[in-house]
């Protein structure tokens, strides 16, 4: 389990183990500071008590509602989720060394998936277009 692996499960489809692990200990952190705030006398006005229980309320809620939905949805390998970001099967995306570079061919003039040329590609203009143009052209001579 790395970092990297938790923001890669932050990132990506599915939930990894690692991600999964992270937000449990958050949620469990933020359980534990409002179970503190409860029930040790720090000198909290008794009017927040009420908040801090609707507070730990809501996290054990949303601690246990994830944790359903991941056990009904599984979750998926680091692998996976960067195969399904980057395409590759590995985070190491440096060039191993004595790996053949991939080679580029140009295209031959003429052939399949050739560049037409500049002239080709633009389209003839329309008659109103032409004829918008003409009227251009008489106004600047006048």
């Amino acid at each position: 389990m790395g970092l990297e692996d938790v923001l890669t499960g932050a990132i990506a489809r599915g939930t990894n183990p690692a991600t999964l692990l992270l937000l449990n200990l958050c949620l469990l952190g933020c359980a534990f500071v409002c179970a503190t705030l409860i029930f040790l006398p720090l000198g909290l006005p008794v009017e927040l008590t009420p908040h801090i229980v609707g507070l730990l309320l809501l996290t054990l809620a949303l601690q246990l509602s994830i944790n359903w939905l991941v056990a009904q949805t599984g979750t998926v390998t680091p692998e996976e989720q960067r195969r399904e970001l980057f395409g590759s099967p590995t985070s190491n995306t440096a060039a191993q060394p004595g790996a053949a570079e991939p080679v580029l061919e140009p295209l031959e003039a003429g052939g399949a998936g050739a560049v037409p040329p500049a002239a080709a590609a633009v389209a003839p203009l329309t008659a109103s277009a032409g004829a918008a143009a003409e009227a251009a052209g008489k106004v600047k001579e006048q």
